[in-house]
């Protein structure tokens, strides 16, 4: 009973999670794919190479069939996830940031060395690079005001493609 309860139960439970968060994961990449040039999914098993952040300040989590990154946390207030995503050639290219809806909350959003502050109350950011042709564009997230973000995917997209979606 003793190896049952501490070894193969905690990791029977981790599997069932595992296999929860791949399924997320493939379901995303599934929506995203042919809608952007370069995404990054947060919380993602197979983009999680991609991102820099504190170990213990940007959690990640599957709920309700979703994956996301939560930008700091209570212990770590000051938590970030930074990341990079390559322009291709899209015409009019855009940064997406697709987030929980947190009316009133907004995060902090720096694109090469541009800080920009953007509301998260419709659970969708998208800032278009003006003046950008190609090579990487790197990302910094931090949280701006009391609560933190959670973040489910970040891309690059060209405005035509955001709009023909409207």
């Amino acid at each position: 009973d003793a190896l049952k309860s501490t070894v193969v139960l905690p990791l029977w439970t981790m599997l069932r999670d595992l296999r929860e968060e791949y399924a997320a994961e493939w379901r995303a990449r599934a929506r995203w794919r042919g809608k952007a040039g370069d995404f990054i999914l947060f919380g993602a098993a197979t983009d999680e190479w991609r991102t820099r952040r504190f170990m213990h300040a940007s959690h990640s989590r599957c709920e309700g069939g979703r994956l996301s990154r939560e930008v700091g946390n209570a212990v770590f207030p000051n938590g970030f996830v930074e990341f990079q995503l390559s322009l291709s050639n899209e015409a009019d290219p855009c940064f997406v940031l697709e987030t929980a809806a947190m009316k009133g909350q907004a995060i902090q959003i720096t694109l090469d060395d541009h800080k920009v502050r953007a509301s998260l109350s419709d659970g969708c950011v998208t800032l278009p690079l003006i003046g950008r042709e190609g090579g990487p564009v790197r990302v910094r997230l931090e949280k701006s005001g009391r609560r933190h973000p959670h973040i489910y995917a970040a891309a690059i997209r060209s405005r035509r493609s955001i709009e023909e979606k409207s």
